[in-house]
């Protein structure tokens, strides 16, 4: 098994979140389909169990940084993102 969190490379603006479901991080350049907000660079954490997955944005650049989450369960629904910080 490879290492979970592991290096998934960069996401395109035509990739959609809703599908990167492979546990491990992204980086996130000029946005992504299905994002909390308009994003110039981000960090996407995906953790996928075998009933849950969770995604976690970080956001860093322009004097501020923020923390998105939401998860989808076995229905393969999205929740809504929330901030966190």
């Amino acid at each position: 098994m490879l290492y979970p969190y592991m290096d998934r490379g960069d996401l395109k603006t035509s990739d959609d979140l809703n599908n990167i479901t492979t546990s491990g991080y992204y980086r996130i350049f000029n946005g992504c389909i299905n994002t909390p907000l308009d994003i110039n660079f981000a960090i996407l954490t995906v953790t996928n169990s075998s009933l849950y997955i969770s995604q976690e944005i970080k956001t860093v650049g322009g004097g501020t940084s923020s923390i998105y989450i939401r998860t989808r369960s076995s229905n393969n629904l999205w929740t809504s993102w929330v901030k966190l910080v």
